[in-house]
């Protein structure tokens, strides 16, 4: 069964599709692949704050660290329990330092189309794409595109509709 769902339209901010998730007080920094997280005043009740982040469904293998200043996101390809650390996939342009932890979780969208309203917005696909979308143009993503997520939904975007107007329709 499909459902459509318009998400707050219009739109004239960053979003990011899936919606971004930011587990207050987590920041992280990367050294190339390597990732740390530190919690600010949150305690580990799992022995660790990657433990406790991924019984929670926040941090898995498979969902996007997402850096909103660089409009970049990497996919996490591995988990450590013993030193708070995780991998992504390749390294973002500059190295992370203090950042809010913001994860893009993995994708239950099947087609995800956007329509510029006004202005010109940008859109990002995971390998760092960035395209514009203008007034009256209408661009669509489903699950069988090149942004296809490797669990056989879209990929994440990230759609920068700052001075814009964006009109985003999702299907599941």
């Amino acid at each position: 069964m499909s459902t459509n769902t318009i998400l707050r339209n219009p739109v004239t901010t960053k979003v990011t599709l899936p919606a971004s998730v930011s587990p207050a007080g987590h920041t992280v920094d990367s050294d190339g692949v390597s990732v740390t997280i530190t919690a600010g005043d949150a305690d580990a009740r799992y022995g660790s704050i990657t433990r406790e982040l991924e019984r929670t469904g926040v941090l898995k293998r498979g969902m996007y660290l997402y850096d909103s200043s660089q409009n970049e996101m990497r996919e996490i390809v591995g988990i450590s329990y013993k030193d708070d650390h995780f991998t992504i996939a390749s390294p973002f342009t500059a190295d992370l330092s203090g950042a809010n932890l913001e994860i893009i979780p993995r994708s239950d969208l099947q087609e995800i189309s956007l329509t510029g309203i006004s202005g010109t917005a940008t859109v990002y696909d995971a390998d760092d794409n960035a395209s514009d979308l203008v007034t009256g143009q209408t661009v669509t993503w489903n699950k069988d595109d090149k942004n296809r997520g490797e669990n056989g939904f879209t990929g994440p975007l990230i759609v920068d509709a700052t001075g814009a107007s964006v009109s985003i329709q999702t299907r599941r």
